[in-house]
């Protein structure tokens, strides 16, 4: 039987014994079962899904750096290459978090005159800082400052 089965033939027993027994402690917090779930969780190693591969990021950033510089992109495309970057740097989800992002959420980090960084605020808590890069072209903080 696989793990999902028995924790749901685990929640249907707790459920029913929890109105019979109504007195008696939860069935899940019993030491016995608590033991047997633990002991089952280690006799099945998880293979991996090949559905939720990790994504290279490589072709992505070779599009964006095929664009040009980023002083000579027109708004559209330095917009699309902002949020691209951003998408990767952050791991925030573009239209939810970079979408409701404003002008007044981002503070740049300077050093000696120099942009190093910027902190960016979609909402409370969720916050992000993030650096520089040695790829000028490719760097999320200058492209976002251009922008």
């Amino acid at each position: 039987l696989s793990l999902q089965h028995l924790n749901v033939v685990r929640s249907a027993i707790a459920s029913v014994y929890q109105v019979v027994h109504a007195q008696e402690p939860s069935l899940g917090n019993h030491a016995l079962v608590q033991q047997f779930f633990k002991a089952r969780k280690r006799t099945r190693s998880k293979l991996p899904n090949r559905n939720q591969e990790i994504f290279d990021i490589d072709l992505k950033l070779v599009l964006v750096e095929n664009w040009g510089a980023t002083k000579d992109l027109p708004l559209d495309k330095l917009q699309k290459k902002t949020l691209v970057l951003l998408t990767i740097a952050t791991m925030w989800r573009p239209r939810s978090d970079l979408g409701n992002l404003q002008h007044r959420d981002v503070t740049f980090v300077e050093f000696e005159g120099k942009i190093i960084g910027a902190t960016l605020a979609a909402r409370q808590p969720k916050a992000s800082k993030i650096g520089i890069t040695m790829s000028e072209n490719l760097c999320p903080v200058k492209t976002l400052h251009a922008f």
